[in-house]
């Protein structure tokens, strides 16, 4: 019973699609989509520089196999669901600076670049995370929410990547055998990275880019570690990417802690929900809808490229 959600995290700038909520409805019974993107500026976006979204053939090509494969998991996952129970944990590292720095005459600038780590503010440090275990109590998908734009690689960057979250989920998913780890951009805004790759070498800026991605990852499975086990959480959840249903009811517990860039978290516990609905949670794997893992050049054997400003399919190089 009840109605049933689909959440799909992507690595791409931006992702528009009418097809995708009509087809799953349709055919799968689900009547509500929420297509994540993680906003790296290091993959394509159908939303170019806060445009209308993208039309050009080039992009209505992408956008069709991209629909396609994006259906095909979550199909996947509403045939391979299981009972489940979901906690929530919070907690708090600040990793993003307020790019919007007022003058003295009252007016803002904007400062892209922060090479000095200056922590200006104001931002909201608070990370999210919903936690699913199967009923052995098996860690089955962690989904991060977190609100920093994905820009630690620069303008100098041709490779498609993830940026910090996939870094983030590729470490935390090492920490966490077995969990599959989720991110959805939080009210990113104006709150750039405090970490950034801006040497114009590609190695030590992605050593940055995956400096950043272990900060985070390792304060979410400090969280993680520290949810409570409730035994009354136990509802019939769904998925194998991963689905839920719980019984009514909230539990309460300790105020998250907070820590900064390099610091391990307190106690970061915050409030457990039990949803009546079904949710259904899926991680659309970069070669899912890419063919390009992250790093690797947008064609294989060629050079790096970047597309133009013009093309909506844009990189920003």
């Amino acid at each position: 019973g009840g109605s049933r959600l689909a959440i799909v995290t992507l690595d791409l700038g931006s992702m528009v699609s009418e097809k995708l909520p009509r087809e799953i409805s349709s055919k799968l019974g689900i009547p509500t989509v929420l297509l994540a993107a993680s906003h790296t500026h290091s993959a394509p976006a159908f939303l170019p520089f806060g445009s209308s979204p993208a039309s050009d053939p080039v992009a209505a090509e992408y956008l069709a196999g991209l629909e396609t494969k994006i259906f095909r998991v979550v199909q996947q996952a509403a045939q391979s669901m299981f009972p489940a129970t979901v906690r929530i944990g919070r907690g708090s590292i600040q990793l993003g600076y307020n790019r919007l720095l007022l003058r003295d005459n009252g007016r803002a600038r904007a400062l892209f670049n922060n090479l000095e780590r200056v922590p200006y503010g104001p931002v909201d440090p608070e990370f999210v995370l919903m936690r699913v275990d199967d009923t052995d109590g098996r860690l089955r998908a962690l989904l991060v929410h977190y609100a920093v734009h994905p820009v630690v690689l620069g303008p100098t960057n041709c490779k498609y990547s993830a940026d910090y979250p996939g870094v983030m989920q590729s470490v935390a998913e090492r920490e966490l055998p077995g969990a599959q780890v989720m991110f959805v951009q939080g009210g990113a805004g104006d709150i750039n990275p405090l970490f950034m790759g801006r040497s114009g070498k590609e190695d030590e800026d992605f050593g940055v880019m995956q400096k950043m991605g272990e900060l985070l990852a390792a304060a979410d499975v400090a969280v993680v570690h520290r949810l409570p086990a409730l035994e009354d959480a136990v509802g019939t959840a769904f998925g194998a990417r991963i689905p839920v249903k719980v019984r009514k009811g909230r539990v309460r517990s300790k105020q998250p802690g907070q820590c900064f860039a390099g610091d391990e978290p307190e106690d970061g516990l915050g409030v457990v929900l039990h949803h009546t609905n079904t949710s259904l949670l899926v991680k659309a794997p970069r070669d899912q809808y890419s063919g390009q893992q992250p790093g690797t050049t947008a064609r294989r054997g060629e050079a790096p490229r970047c597309r133009s400003r013009e093309n909506a399919l844009h990189k920003r190089c």
